[in-house]
């Protein structure tokens, strides 16, 4: 009986994930992640990115969401090996296996970085923030959510039960919304959009039980941000969703320097080049 008491024994991450990894659904399975997925999907749908990066992808459960979504070309990362073939053959996309404050790719490729319930699993918050931060083009988002602070405050713990039943702890770095949003700002991020969410409106016997032993207080905090422009006038107007939907080219980069240069996965149409070469007239050189 007295085993049944003890306390599961917290594994190092890496180690934790890889016996996760053999009985880890490639989907929201539980009311946590139900409630996540469903507000995460939304902003997801709003934002209609092209290019996406999936931090932490683990078994892959947001690529189809991020393909209903228009993403054309998703890339998930994560560090653990087994998660990434657990979930191979869950949906279009690059896989990669590769440490989220050090991503694998080139700085300024991706319209969006999405990282759902993992940015717990980082030490060093501020790193991360800037390495995502690095990989987004300008006026790129972020759009991330990790559990409540209020999970460390009310002493629960995040726990799994392997493939023979054992049940271990995993190690978990718990922030406040207000750290959050205060790196962020420093780290090059502006307009961030904060939902707090509950189990309120959750049906489902997991979510009547948990009601019931803790009450209605927030279980999940999902953060929407947008990368800040550096680049002036030529930056404002690449920022105007219109300017963009005209042009049917999502991935523009603007250099002044020597003139403008274009680079993407489709030829600019006339109307945008003689817009830009308006623009470009426009600007002091």
């Amino acid at each position: 009986m007295l085993r049944f008491l003890r306390r599961p024994a917290v594994l190092e991450t890496r180690e934790a994930y890889a016996r996760w990894a053999p009985v880890y659904p490639a989907r929201a399975h539980n009311a946590l992640m139900r409630v996540e997925q469903r507000v995460t999907e939304a902003l997801l749908g709003r934002i209609r990115a092209q290019r996406v990066l999936d931090v932490g992808t683990g078994t892959g459960r947001y690529r189809p969401v991020l393909a209903r979504a228009g993403a054309r070309h998703i890339v998930g990362v994560d560090f653990s090996w087994e998660m990434l073939t657990a979930g191979c053959d869950t949906g279009a996309g690059a896989l990669v296996c590769g440490d989220a404050v050090n991503l694998p790719v080139a700085a300024a490729v991706f319209d969006l970085a999405l990282a759902s319930l993992m940015i717990g699993d980082v030490a060093d918050l501020t790193r991360w923030v800037g390495e995502i931060h690095r990989v987004l083009r300008p006026g790129g988002h972020l759009v991330f959510s990790d559990f409540h602070v209020s999970w460390a405050g009310d002493g629960w713990r995040r726990t799994f039960d392997d493939r023979r039943g054992r049940r271990f702890e995993l190690p978990y770095h718990p922030r406040s919304v207000d750290e959050h949003r205060d790196t962020l700002g420093r780290c090059g991020f502006a307009a961030c959009e904060v939902r707090e969410i509950g189990l309120e409106a959750e049906t489902g016997n997991d979510a009547d039980v948990f009601r019931r032993r803790w009450g209605r207080v927030p279980v999940v905090v999902v953060f929407l941000a947008a990368s800040r422009f550096e680049g002036g006038l030529v930056g404002f107007v690449l920022q105007d969703p219109f300017l963009r939907e005209l042009s049917g080219l999502y991935f523009l980069e603007v250099f002044l320097h020597f003139g403008f240069r274009l680079v993407g996965d489709d030829p600019p149409t006339a109307c945008v080049i003689a817009v830009l070469g308006r623009i470009r007239h426009a600007v002091p050189h």
